[in-house]
């Protein structure tokens, strides 16, 4: 897995609308068409004139032809609401970790004579983890 993080810088707060309505139906899009695209999460906050937006990749190589050829579409659709080119970083580890809503604490079973968990212990953790590093230079 890998990770592209840019970094937006809009024009105004009036925008704020028109960028994230460009992004959902415009950006992501061209995104989700391109290979080993696997997600993306933006972050702003209201009033705040920052935008990030962190894409999940397969590979280095995915992302580095999304960079290639359709990036530059990318940009010239947001330049309407941004100012100048976003600033770019990659990450070649990632790890990502969500809360399972329906986790609940498991007592273990004593009364069991096996060392090995339980398929209830070993399917109720409370976090999932994924932790990847990239082999990629």
């Amino acid at each position: 897995m890998f990770a592209r993080k840019s970094f937006f810088r809009l024009k105004s707060i009036s925008l704020s609308a028109d960028f994230k309505w460009s992004f959902d139906h415009e950006v992501l899009p061209l995104m989700r068409r391109q290979p080993g695209f696997a997600g993306l999460v933006m972050l702003a906050n209201p009033g705040s004139l920052e935008r990030i937006t962190i894409s999940l990749w397969e590979s280095a190589g995915d992302a580095a032809s999304y960079n290639a050829r359709t990036y530059p579409q990318v940009v010239k659709i947001l330049s309407r609401t941004i100012v100048g080119t976003p600033k770019i970083h990659t990450f070649d580890e990632i790890t990502f970790t969500l809360q399972d809503e329906n986790a609940r604490p498991v007592q273990p079973d004593y009364t069991q004579a096996t060392t090995a968990p339980t398929k209830e212990c070993a399917a109720s953790s409370p976090r999932s983890t994924l932790s990847t590093p990239s082999t990629s230079a």
